[in-house]
Order: C-alpha cells, then sequence, then structure tokens
C-alpha cells in the first residue's frame, strides 16, 4: 500500500510523454537516468530485432538503469559518472501510439525517501528482468 501523499508526488514529478507507432522509446546502448510507465499503448522490448517482452498498459520499464542510478549516486558517484557508466539493455519500441509516463533519476530519489520500499520494489522487478535477458540472449546465441 502506497499513501496518498506519495501518489500525489508521482503525480506531480513525472513527465507525459508521447511516442508514435515505431518510434523508438530507448535504444541499446543509450545511457539515460529514466524509467517509463506505459499509460496507453504496448511496446516491444527488444534485441536485434528479436522480441524480448511485450509491455502493456499499466506496465514499466527502465527500470534496470534508474535503480543502478539511484544506488550509484546514493553511494557517492556523481549523476554524471552514473549516467556515463550505465546503457539500456533493450531497445523499446511503440507498438502502438502509446502514452508513457516518465520518471527521472531526481524525482525518483525523492519517492523513495519517502517510501523507501519502492525501492525494492522495483529493485526485486529489475533482478527479474535482468535474469529474464540474460537467460533470453543465452538462447539466442546457442
Amino acid at each position: 500500500d502506497v499513501d496518498e501523499s506519495c501518489v500525489q508526488l508521482f503525480a506531480k514529478v513525472v513527465q507525459r510523454r508521447i511516442y508514435k507507432a515505431g518510434d523508438f522509446v530507448t535504444r541499446v546502448g543509450d545511457t539515460g537516468d529514466v524509467m517509463f510507465f506505459i499509460s496507453q499503448g504496448s511496446c516491444n522490448a527488444t534485441i536485434g530485432g528479436e522480441v524480448l517482452e511485450r509491455l502493456e498498459e499499466g506496465q514499466c520499464f527502465g527500470e534496470v538503469v534508474l535503480t543502478k542510478m539511484i544506488h550509484r549516486t546514493q553511494q557517492g558517484m556523481s549523476r554524471a559518472d552514473a549516467v556515463k557508466s550505465l546503457e539500456r539493455m533493450a531497445d523499446v519500441v511503440a507498438v502502438s501510439d502509446c502514452v508513457l509516463f516518465a520518471l527521472g533519476l531526481e524525482h525518483a530519489n525523492g519517492l523513495v525517501k519517502k517510501v523507501p520500499r519502492i525501492y525494492y520494489s522495483l529493485e526485486q522487478l529489475s533482478k527479474i528482468r535482468t535474469n529474464r535477458l540474460l537467460q533470453q540472449i543465452n538462447g539466442l546465441s546457442e
């Protein structure tokens, strides 16, 4: 359960972004400090054109980079160095016209301080996705 003040803070800090079908939201190797929540539409996470996961309304992506950024900056690494040290693991392409909400590092840190379990939930999702991605990459290379 998340209290109402956290929901209100979240609503104030996310940025609405619109993507057309076929647009790349992220690309493998891009640096970034933003994660995305799908409000409308769907996206595919791909590597080399192979679909790894279909992402639908209500789901999020980009949590791997964001959780690592939070961890590194909390350990004293500068934001600039943390961004340079992390790259996107997959392309994410809009399958249909999409409305996404972007949560950047500067606002994510505030949410995490207010509700630490958000970080742990995102970290768990990050571990699951990273393990799944590694398994799929190993399967593609065989």
